[in-house]
């Protein structure tokens, strides 16, 4: 009886921590965007999907412009469902759940 009750006991403990472990495996989509330092324009890169090119509308010099429409593309993005995860300089990576 004692090894009866053991054995169902780690049984239901070994399928507790299968189904969990499945469960916790999310999956995301990804972008990365920054400014072209040669070029005013901003890329959008999404795994998945062709790069997207915005132009800043500004000129080259006006760099505190070009930065100001890359803050504007990702909260636009934030305000989709995106979340930003790492900032590396004037790059930003986001990712959504799929």
């Amino acid at each position: 009886m004692e090894k009866l009750i053991r054995t169902t006991l780690i049984t239901g403990l070994f399928f507790f921590g299968l189904l969990t472990g499945l469960q916790a495996q999310d999956k995301y989509d990804f972008i990365m965007t920054y400014v072209d330092p040669s070029k005013p324009i901003i890329h959008v890169i999404q795994n998945d999907v062709p790069e997207k090119i915005i132009d800043t509308g500004k000129k080259f010099t006006d760099g505190v412009g070009q930065y100001e429409r890359l803050l504007s593309t990702v909260s636009q993005l934030t305000a989709d469902g995106w979340e930003v995860v790492s900032i590396s300089g004037y790059t930003f990576y986001l990712r959504k759940k799929k």
